[in-house]
C-alpha cells in the first residue's frame, strides 16, 4: 500500500491547517484520518463540511453517531467504527447499544432500532428503499426530512471509509479501546 503522509498542523498544506487546528481545539487531538485527508485540502474541507452540516441537523448527537456507526458497519471500516463508537459513547450511548450496532444488530430501543435498520437499508440498497421502509422509519417518530438527513451521514461515513481503505490510516490511540473488526 502506498504511504500517505499523516500531517501535523505544521506540516499540512496551508489550506488544511485551519481545519486541523479546529479539530485540535474541539476534539483535543487531530485524528489520523483527518491528518491523512490533509494530503488534499479539498478532501479534508469536504469531509469537514459534511460533518458540520450533519451536525446542524435535527438528529441528536447520539443518533448521528449511530447513523455513522451503522454506515461504517456496512462499509466494513475498522477505523470509522472505532472512532464513531468512541464519539457515540461520549454522547451517551450505552455499552449495550454500542455492542449491538457493532455486531450489525439493532440496540433494542424502538426509535434507535428504526434508525439503525433504516440506515442499513439506505446503505445496502444504495438509497432504493421502499415506501414500507420509509413508513417504518416514520412510524418510529422520525420525519421525512430526517430520512433525507441520514443521507448526509451516510455520505460522510462512506467518504471516510473509502479514504481509510485507500490509505490504510492507522487507528489513533484515543480510539483503540473501541477497536473493531467485523465478525464473520
Amino acid at each position: 500500500m502506498t504511504n500517505f503522509t499523516i500531517h501535523t498542523i505544521k506540516s499540512a498544506p496551508e489550506d488544511a491547517r485551519p481545519i486541523l487546528q479546529f479539530l485540535q481545539d474541539n476534539v483535543g487531538f487531530v485524528p489520523n484520518l483527518a491528518a491523512t485527508m490533509a494530503n488534499n485540502p479539498l478532501v479534508l474541507e469536504t469531509y469537514a463540511t459534511l460533518n458540520g452540516t450533519f451536525g446542524r441537523g435535527t438528529l441528536s448527537p447520539v443518533e448521528r453517531e449511530i447513523v455513522l456507526m451503522a454506515t461504517s458497519y456496512d462499509n466494513q471500516c475498522t477505523y470509522c467504527m472505532a472512532a464513531h463508537s468512541t464519539f457515540a459513547k461520549v454522547h451517551g450511548a450505552s455499552d449495550n447499544e454500542l455492542s449491538a450496532i457493532r455486531a450489525g444488530k439493532v440496540p433494542g430501543n424502538p426509535r434507535l432500532d428504526a434508525l439503525v435498520t433504516f440506515t442499513h437499508q439506505v446503505v445496502q440498497l444504495r438509497g432504493q428503499v421502499s415506501a414500507a421502509d420509509i413508513d417504518a422509519f416514520l412510524d418510529a417518530g422520525f420525519t421525512k426530512a430526517q430520512a433525507l438527513e441520514i443521507l448526509i451521514g451516510v455520505i460522510q461515513a462512506t467518504l471516510a471509509s473509502l479514504i481509510h481503505k485507500m490509505t490504510g490510516t492507522p487507528l489513533d490511540e484515543a480510539f483503540q479501546p473501541l477497536e473493531w473488526a467485523k465478525s464473520a
